[in-house]
């Protein structure tokens, strides 16, 4: 699997023999799963872009332009309490019994070939396998 990033559009592309996933980091550090299916030739995926506001739905205080409605956007990992009205895939409760989770990109590394995991069992890979 070969692992590329555009830094200028912030958009990951996994890519196997057969198909491409693309994510991109929005401005407000979520994640949004952009496509999945047969690969494409380049990062041109902007057309996907899925970010808007709409009457009925509210949007993020961090949203500096108001276009991003947070059950709209097919975002990567969805969580409770953060006005996406989805079913989450993840909920936290703190002691005071809340549950809102906010999770937001920080950073990444793409490392060349598979670390290994000491005292772990691992599957083998080359260098040139595993990206």
């Amino acid at each position: 699997m070969a692992i590329s990033f555009d830094q200028g559009k912030h958009i990951f592309k996994l890519r196997t023999n057969r198909s491409d996933y693309i994510l991109q980091i929005l401005d407000s550090g979520l994640i949004s799963h952009l496509y999945y299916g047969k690969p494409v030739s380049d990062f041109d995926v902007g057309y996907i872009d899925q970010r808007r506001g709409v009457s009925f739905s509210p949007t993020p205080a961090d949203d500096a332009d108001g276009n991003h409605s947070l059950d709209l956007i097919g975002l990567e990992y969805p969580c409770a309490g953060v006005s996406d009205y989805r079913e989450p895939c993840l909920q936290v409760h703190d002691a005071a019994g809340g549950a809102a989770c906010d999770l937001r990109y920080r950073s990444h590394r793409i490392l060349s070939g598979k670390p290994e995991i000491p005292g772990m069992p691992a599957t083998f890979a080359g260098a040139d396998e595993s990206v």
